[in-house]
């Protein structure tokens, strides 16, 4: 089953007491990875939170965003982080200076950014971690099941684009028998005008076409780009991570493509190349995204 490596989850819920938001999102990637970003209290859980993340996600970079409300008054021992606070005092105060806002900038304001207020209570961090995974888990969910949506998207887009591929090789098998005739014909007339009077050797004629036939031989290139076009709808069947595979596959069907090009001798067959090499393209920007 085909799935995208582009979605966004969000949850929230209870873990530890307060409430909590939970958004991850992912973009394509060629390998598994995460970046997080964390509120204070569970900066300690980064590593099992990774660890989560890359069990459940096979490619893609997943950004998770885990955010908390803020600490309300009486709950637990809280501290001022005084550091914290002056930078960003400091911060503001610049800016209002520089857009010549007026006023003053109160405690009770400055208290309410991130990080400035710390609660010192104690964790349990297996209970913490428990709640916390619970979450987590919903919010890959609901990212995976964006994933699946997008995916089934992409699949039938694949689909329709391989029934185009088929449908143009197919046009330049019809049309190989018939560019052997008209190569035979135009050989005899140019000779016919270069040799007026001389009588032709039909057997030297035949060999120059025979000559010809070898030298723009497509049927082997047809025959396995026909291979490739159908195991690729194979493969959208399959379960688990398709896009490498798919990658691959893409690669030689390009190089059959390519050898097309290079031994065309009609511009029908030409244009008939052209647009399958256009077609390939679509498709790799699109397998780009496959997990």
């Amino acid at each position: 089953m085909i799935k995208s490596m582009t979605g966004y989850g969000i949850v929230q819920g209870k873990v530890g007491g307060r409430r909590v938001v939970i958004e991850t999102k992912s973009v394509n990637h060629k390998f598994c990875e995460v970046n997080l970003r964390l509120s204070q209290r569970f900066s300690v859980l980064e590593g099992k939170i990774a660890e989560a993340a890359k069990s459940f996600f096979s490619r893609g970079r997943i950004d998770i965003l885990v955010k908390e409300e803020a600490v309300q008054p009486g709950e637990g021992n809280a501290r001022i982080d005084l550091d914290r606070l002056k930078a960003y005092h400091k911060s503001l105060k610049a800016a209002a200076l520089a857009l010549k806002l007026p006023g003053d900038l109160r405690l009770e304001t400055l208290i309410t950014l991130p990080d400035v207020l710390i609660t010192e209570e104690p964790l349990d961090l297996e209970s913490l971690w428990r709640q916390l995974e619970s979450l987590l888990r919903k919010s890959f969910v609901a990212l995976e099941k964006m994933r699946q949506k997008e995916g089934l998207a992409i699949a039938k887009f694949f689909r329709d684009e391989l029934k185009f591929l088929s449908g143009e090789v197919q046009a330049v098998e019809k049309i190989v028998p018939g560019n052997v005739e008209h190569h035979r014909q135009q050989l005899n007339e140019r000779v016919a005008r270069l040799a007026s009077g001389v009588e032709l050797d039909p057997q030297r004629l035949a060999q120059e076409v025979a000559y010809f036939v070898d030298r723009t031989d497509i049927s082997e290139e047809l025959q396995r780009l026909k291979h490739h076009i159908a195991h690729f709808g194979e493969i959208l069947d399959e379960q688990g991570p398709l896009g490498r595979k798919l990658d691959f596959l893409l690669q030689e069907m390009n190089r059959e493509a390519n050898t097309l090009s290079a031994k065309a001798q009609s511009a029908e067959i030409s244009q008939k190349v052209v647009n399958c090499k256009h077609c390939l393209e679509k498709l790799r920007e699109q397998v780009q995204n496959v997990e």
